[in-house]
């Protein structure tokens, strides 16, 4: 459900899942259900099309990425926007702009990862009540999200939305 649903989130339930599975089942887990979710989110961005993405993203926003998409955008593009955005909102992206799935879905899978694992690290400490090591990870997730979306923008030779919309006025066409 948090890999559909923007507002519910299952950080609130991963020290749980530590206590009762241990952290390795917690991580297969946690990235399992994060990867059906953000296929389904593909499936319905896809199959039920503009009134979902557009509830979520402005339409200017949504013309840009299909022009994007439609170019050819390969694995490390679309790697970098699943890292720098909520798997919901770019599985209904990716779906709805028709993302070639044989991308989409290694990314999703690669860029699911690192949040898996944090989150799982973040529960486990959670348990042992070690705050220091909680403020580190959600600082390195965060410090994540950023830089790969500065990545994404420097994407050299790419027309790619997030540079798109950083390019002054008159250069845009």
């Amino acid at each position: 459900m948090s890999a559909l649903l923007a507002f519910f989130s299952s950080a609130l339930l991963v020290p749980v899942a530590v206590y009762a599975w241990g952290p390795a089942t917690c991580v297969l887990l946690l990235w399992g259900g994060w990867l059906l979710g953000g296929v389904t989110a593909y499936g319905v961005g896809r199959y039920l099309g503009r009134p979902v993405v557009l509830a979520l993203l402005p339409a200017a926003t949504l013309a840009r990425y299909e022009r994007w998409v439609q170019s050819g955008a390969g694995f490390l593009p679309i790697f970098l926007l699943q890292l720098a955005v909520p798997s919901d909102v770019a599985g209904y992206l990716f779906g709805m702009v028709r993302c070639r799935f044989r991308v989409f879905l290694p990314a999703l899978a690669a860029a699911e990862i690192p949040y898996a694992l944090g989150a799982v690290y973040l529960g486990a400490n959670f348990l042992r009540r070690d705050l220091l090591p909680l403020v580190a990870i959600g600082l390195a997730g965060v410090a994540l999200s950023v830089l790969a979306s500065r990545a994404l923008r420097s994407h050299a030779g790419q027309d790619n939305p997030a540079t798109a919309s950083q390019r002054p006025a008159a250069s845009r066409g």
